[in-house]
């Protein structure tokens, strides 16, 4: 079809396949910018069914990495954090965990000791940038996030952070306390104070 020199592509829904609908995993790499395909040849020919889900693919739990391999930015976090699969690990521990501003390449390290552990303290950065509850030693540490996300807005944290677990504690008084030393020897280590957002 078309109008005034324009191309158009006339589609019709079939809505005998709506049932497949975010369930069909097509093993292909799309090489221009087109979302919706005619050509008949690509279809047939380049397009390969590798999966059809019993659910819609924004529903599956995507399994928890591992303590070890958890860092993600913020974007990607966010899609998989209230998975029971990663809610619960991450509230089971208390830990040390690093913010990387990925834009300017500043490190803000912090440590998490509360009731749901690091699931509650990141919980807390994916909803607000920084967790506006936070006290040490009868003090608001966390300063730093707070003016960045003042300054720049949420979108700026949604768009360039991620979030890098470093160790992990068990959920005790023992625990809280190596959290507690541990977190002030990442921050020397890595000169959060000196080169990134960490004041305190």
């Amino acid at each position: 079809m078309h109008t005034n020199g324009v191309k158009y592509a006339s589609a019709q829904r079939l809505t005998e396949f709506d049932k497949y609908k975010e369930r069909l995993i097509l093993n292909w790499k799309n090489k221009g910018q087109s979302w919706f395909y005619t050509n008949r040849s690509i279809i047939d020919n380049e397009m390969e069914v590798e999966l059809v889900s019993s659910q819609s693919y924004f529903d599956r739990n995507i399994d928890f990495p591992g303590f070890e391999n958890l860092s993600r930015s913020y974007s990607d976090l966010k899609k998989h954090f209230n998975n029971p699969s990663w809610r619960n690990p991450l509230s089971s521990i208390y830990g040390v965990y690093v913010i990387t501003d990925t834009k300017t390449g500043k490190l803000y390290v912090g440590s998490a000791y509360g009731q749901d552990g690091i699931y509650g303290r990141w919980s807390a950065y994916l909803k607000d940038g920084y967790d506006k509850e936070e006290c040490e030693d009868n003090q608001y540490p966390n300063k730093g996030l707070r003016e960045l996300v003042h300054n720049k807005g949420l979108k700026y944290i949604q768009t360039n952070f991620q979030y890098t677990l470093l160790e992990i504690f068990s959920k005790n008084d023992i625990g809280k306390q190596k959290a507690l030393e541990r977190e002030k020897y990442w921050k020397q280590v890595l000169k959060s104070r000196e080169h990134g957002y960490n004041e305190n």
